[in-house]
């Protein structure tokens, strides 16, 4: 009701008394369940729930079952933040480079600690790097690259780090063998190094 709940005490509780500072966590099977998950500079990411579709979630460094923020943040504390898009697509593939390659159904985001600095609640900012879009087919990392379908689900693409762009670029990888794809939709990637 709107003055009681139960709730099953999972670790020690520091008050029992009545409250009306409380809130609901952001995943349950009301809210949804993340859709994504990697590790990522030593904390594990999740993102995409049905009510928060562009956002993502990094654990606490070296401890990927808590998500604890402090009143006065500390630098290892967990992450929350959400995609600053205009448009509500949510993120349907994630891949970890140098920094956390967030693919969504109308672009390719990066989120990082900014420049030169380590990732923390402070310092985390997400950047545009494109808008080919993402079908939502698991994308696979070959080499230092990303290789994802782009929304259409016909064109296979490539995502790397430029240091000439000081971003993420990449290009259409079948372009010379179009016919390989017509009249199918890629529902998979697999990639072996060797042989």
């Amino acid at each position: 009701s709107t003055t009681a709940v139960v709730a099953t005490v999972i670790k020690t509780i520091g008050l029992t008394t009545a409250t009306d500072e409380w809130a609901e966590g952001s995943w349950s099977n009301y809210r949804g369940w993340p859709a994504n998950a990697r590790f990522f500079m030593d904390r594990l990411s999740f993102s995409n729930t049905y009510s928060e579709p562009m956002t993502t979630w990094m654990s606490e460094i070296g401890i990927y079952d808590s998500f604890l923020r402090h009143t006065n943040l500390l630098d290892t504390d967990g992450i929350s933040t959400n995609l600053p898009s205009r448009q509500l697509n949510a993120i349907n593939g994630v891949v970890a480079l140098r920094k956390l390659i967030a693919l969504t159904s109308a672009s390719e985001w990066t989120i990082g600690p900014t420049s030169s600095a380590s990732l923390t609640p402070t310092t985390v900012e997400q950047l545009i790097q494109g808008y080919r879009g993402s079908y939502g087919v698991d994308p696979a990392v070959v080499g230092n690259e990303c290789i994802f379908i782009q929304a259409n689900s016909k064109v296979v693409r490539n995502l790397s780090y430029s240091l000439g762009s000081d971003g993420y670029v990449g290009n259409d990888l079948n372009i010379l063998a179009r016919h390989l794809f017509q009249n199918y939709t890629i529902v998979e990637i697999a990639y072996q190094q060797d042989p």
